[in-house]
């Protein structure tokens, strides 16, 4: 709710899924909404690139995620945020891996080797031409 929250404080209209309703009930429904017209359209189109059995299993359990939000009560956690005052706004900085300030680099260096490309025959014939 923290960019609903600053868009509220700085005057502007909360975008949708941001606001806080005060209704946790409401929450499912948003939450079944955002699955349904968000995540689920990106995985099925990732589906797309990835095996059958990846792209199903990810939209099956995406879609009894979504019924989920709305079938069951929600918790005592959930109630407390739905309903709690909007907060100041803070972004955090999460690029550093340790407290130091040093960014994080992949333990080694990664490469990659691109195959060779098979030249035609009239393309070895026209380079073999040139270097006499």
């Amino acid at each position: 709710y923290e960019q609903g929250d600053e868009e509220q404080s700085l005057g502007l209209p909360v975008s949708p899924l941001c606001e806080r309703t005060g209704n946790a009930a409401e929450f499912g429904e948003s939450q079944k909404g955002f699955l349904h017209f968000v995540i689920l359209p990106l995985f099925k189109e990732l589906a797309l690139v990835t095996s059958q059995e990846v792209g199903e299993t990810c939209i099956t359990r995406l879609e009894v995620n979504a019924e989920y939000w709305v079938k069951h009560k929600p918790s005592d956690e959930l109630e407390a945020l739905v309903k709690a005052e909007p907060t100041q706004f803070s972004p955090k900085r999460r690029s550093s891996h340790s407290g130091h300030g040093k960014l994080w680099r992949p333990s080694k260096e990664v490469t990659f080797e691109m195959p060779p490309v098979k030249k035609d025959k009239e393309d070895q014939g026209a380079s073999g031409s040139s270097s006499q």
